[in-house]
């Protein structure tokens, strides 16, 4: 796991952020736990010693224990969180919607189950928001590289360009 967050995660998606938010402010950010010497003896310790009574970062968590209040101590850990759910519920609840009842991607998804997930989300009967979140996304993708109308955008060379899938 600590391979691919070094070579997908935080190389391609974690620092790039990070960077970017710092350009765009005109700060620049530090990132001590990527020291050379640090991730050498980090990247040496076996399992045990990373993870301890399913406490991730075991090692670091003691080092600082007395240094850190209890509620910092304990917190996961947090990448860049975007209030999705919240989203869900409010501002983007009409834009949602309105994907959700387009016709893209029909065959795949039952376009009343979705509706009804969307609505139990924002009046907080259930908690749907990531569900909603990947129909939301496979609609959008289905509708820009699947549809009649993406191959007619793409012109002549669509079969070379878009992929069709048989019905």
């Amino acid at each position: 796991m600590q391979y691919i967050d070094m070579y997908t995660w935080m190389r391609g998606d974690i620092l790039v952020k990070s960077d970017r938010l710092a350009m765009a402010h005109a700060l620049e950010v530090r990132v001590p736990f990527l020291d050379r010497e640090v991730f050498r003896v980090a990247s040496s310790l076996c399992e045990n010693e990373k993870l301890k009574r399913n406490t991730t970062k075991y090692i670091l968590r003691y080092a600082f224990r007395d240094l850190i209040d209890e509620e910092t101590f304990m917190r996961p850990k947090l990448g860049y969180p975007v209030p999705v759910r919240k989203w869900l519920r409010n501002e983007l609840y009409g834009w949602a919607r309105e994907i959700l009842e387009s016709p893209y991607g029909d065959e795949y998804i039952v376009k009343s189950e979705a509706l009804k997930m969307l609505d139990k989300h924002r009046d907080g009967t259930k908690d749907n928001y990531r569900k909603i979140w990947t129909i939301l996304v496979f609609k959008t993708w289905y509708k820009l590289y699947i549809s009649d109308e993406a191959y007619k955008k793409a012109g002549n060379d669509a079969e070379s360009r878009l992929v069709k899938i048989p019905t």
